[in-house]
């Protein structure tokens, strides 16, 4: 078992929680706790925040919440909080919960397929069910940082207070817990619709399944957020160490690095991580509110800010999330190592209001104009950079192509289709292989989320075609010729050996099959077959596509297809491939004698009805 902190000074499970504990100078897990007074209701700008514990919020001021809740109050999918749970009775939190609607409750079924019996609002990872409840406080502290319930005239304000929250408890009542339980947390995250996790957690030691899980994670384009720890020297934890993790440590009022938090190459932004107030866990707590420190908190923060951005530009990558991040920090003075504070101090109404700069890609190829042979490949590197020039590292970049047979790094990219490339190295590249059997321009269209990328150089790859193509195949074997019923289906299959110099390629989704190898009717040419399926032919003259979907020379195809009897007698069935629109394959007669009797059903049937004279 892999064991975990809370962002705390210390391994959780050491000092028990209990209101004797909580004393400005002790912290566990992170926090130093004070008991709150309640204070008067603050009118910020369009915004009208009557919750009596706002005026005291000063970290939200510190990093201009309030601004920013003139743009955005959340984001409209589910923040996963990886952690140890939420008190669900408290005033500030009920009714924030995420709900699956594919998912019946308490009906002892996994409605939805998804492995998990009962999922409502989450799931219980530690115990394997769906019990929710906080026995530990820090989930619900952290929760209530990021997204409190709002304007309710109770307790204390959320940062992203419309957004819906899904609770994954990974961590037990000790505040302990193992990185493979938060990696299956990661997971189901990203399964059921999160596009934001938070977790104010970690661990020394690097543990590759989580590290597997959160690529997986940024591959779907969900936005991590961790706390660098609270031991105070020069090492971030995992998760937050991981290059995709924003990665949080905490400062306290005047910009300083607080005398807790971790610094170290790898920190990303910064956040107030002294005197914060939360949401107390009924379970452990005298008090319904908390001052705590810790950069659990600061990451809360973060965490917050995020989905403020992200309720603002929901398709924005998590390298696009970090990026504006950066871009829109406050510079801190103080960071003599350079590594405290990273880009600085996080500015929730600046980043909220930022437009991503235009990205630009520069497109290059090893050969300019490959054959169009289906097995010539041209390398592709694309460079992704900003306006200033600057390489833009750990994008996930969708490529689509114009025309039809277009094979990248070795498999079909059906027509229409958009293919997730590998994320840019720290240059800003990404390189794959592409190929053709047809003689045509294929032009590129580069995405990074939903923001289309400005191409420079090369906008597209032209394919030149054969001065000599051969496009021929050889027969294998087929099935033997069939009886069958009126009104009955027969299967039929035929193998055969591309021995020219062109791949065969099958696009199914191509425009009108254009290049695609099937298997057409013959004798005459592309005549209408009394056999025609229309559950299972394209057309009423073609038969079948080839499987698998590229047959390089040497290779064998095999065409599968069904035979509809609509009428009884006796047929000779032409068939022959083609490859649509390019050219006929050489006739090698392949063909089936069918015969086809009367149905069984209609034959006359003996009758059981009384018969008069």
């Amino acid at each position: 078992m892999q064991r975990l902190l809370l962002a705390g000074l210390f391994t959780l499970g050491l000092l028990p929680w209990s209101p004797a504990t909580f004393t400005p100078t002790l912290q566990v897990a992170g926090m130093s706790f004070d008991d709150l007074a309640i204070s008067s209701a603050l009118q910020v700008q369009s915004v009208t925040v009557n919750d009596p514990l706002f005026d005291q919020q000063s970290t939200l001021r510190q990093i201009k919440i309030p601004q920013a809740w003139n743009t955005s109050s959340g984001t409209t999918a589910p923040i996963a909080i990886i952690d140890t749970g939420i008190d669900l009775l408290h005033e500030d939190l009920v009714n924030k919960l995420w709900v699956n609607s594919d998912e019946i409750a308490d009906n002892h079924i996994d409605d939805d397929h998804n492995g998990y019996i009962d999922d409502i609002n989450g799931y219980n990872f530690v115990d394997q069910n769906t019990d929710l409840v906080d026995t530990h406080g820090h989930g619900t502290g952290v929760t209530s940082v990021i997204a409190a319930r709002t304007n309710n005239g109770l307790g204390m304000t959320g940062i992203a207070w419309s957004s819906p929250i899904m609770i994954l408890k990974a961590l037990n009542s000790l505040g302990g817990g193992d990185f493979a339980t938060v990696a299956e947390a990661v997971r189901y995250a990203v399964n059921n619709g999160a596009k934001l996790i938070n977790m104010s957690f970690g661990a020394h030691e690097n543990f590759a399944t989580l590290n597997d899980a959160i690529n997986e994670a940024t591959r779907q384009q969900v936005v991590i957020v961790a706390a660098v720890g609270n031991n105070y020297r020069s090492e971030i934890f995992y998760p937050a160490a991981y290059p995709s993790v924003i990665a949080v440590s905490s400062i306290d009022a005047s910009g300083e690095l607080s005398s807790f938090s971790n610094y170290g190459a790898g920190v990303d932004i910064a956040a107030p991580g002294e005197q914060v107030i939360i949401a107390g866990s009924s379970a452990n707590h005298s008090s319904r509110y908390l001052t705590v420190s810790g950069s659990s908190f600061a990451a809360a923060e973060v965490t917050g800010v995020v989905a403020l951005l992200l309720g603002r530009q929901p398709n924005l990558t998590p390298a696009q999330v970090s990026n504006i991040l950066a871009a829109t920090a406050d510079p801190l003075s103080g960071d003599k190592s350079g590594n405290y504070f990273g880009a600085g101090q996080i500015n929730a109404a600046k980043a909220v209001t930022y437009r991503p700069v235009n990205l630009f890609a520069d497109v290059s190829a090893t050969i300019a104009q490959p054959l169009a042979d289906g097995l010539s490949s041209t390398i592709v590197t694309i460079r992704v950079v900003d306006e200033s020039g600057q390489p833009q590292p750990g994008l996930v970049l969708s490529l689509s192509l114009s025309g039809n047979n277009n094979i990248v790094n070795n498999q079909l990219l059906p027509s229409g289709n958009q293919l997730p490339l590998n994320p840019t190295s720290s240059n800003g590249q990404v390189s794959f292989l592409l190929a053709s059997s047809l003689p045509e321009t294929k032009q590129f269209t580069l995405t990074a989320g939903a923001s289309p990328l400005v191409l420079r150089g090369k906008t597209g790859i032209t394919f030149r075609a054969l001065i000599a193509p051969r496009y021929a195949m050889q027969w294998l074997s087929q099935s033997p010729s069939v009886t069958m019923e009126v009104g009955s289906t027969a299967e039929l299959q035929v193998d055969i050996r591309n021995v020219g110099n062109i791949a065969w390629v099958s696009d199914t989704q191509a425009a009108a099959g254009r290049g695609s190898l099937r298997l057409g009717t013959a004798r005459p040419l592309d005549r209408t077959s009394p056999f025609y399926d229309p559950q299972t032919w394209p057309l009423s003259n073609r038969v079948a596509s080839i499987s698998p979907d590229i047959i390089r020379p040497g290779e064998t195809a095999r065409f599968v297809f069904q035979l509809r009897a609509s009428q009884a007698g006796q047929f000779r069935e032409y068939f022959r491939p083609v490859i649509d629109q390019v050219r006929w394959l050489n006739d090698l007669g392949i063909y089936w004698d069918i015969t086809v009797t009367p149905s069984s059903l209609s034959s006359p049937l003996p009758s059981n009805n009384p018969t008069t004279s």
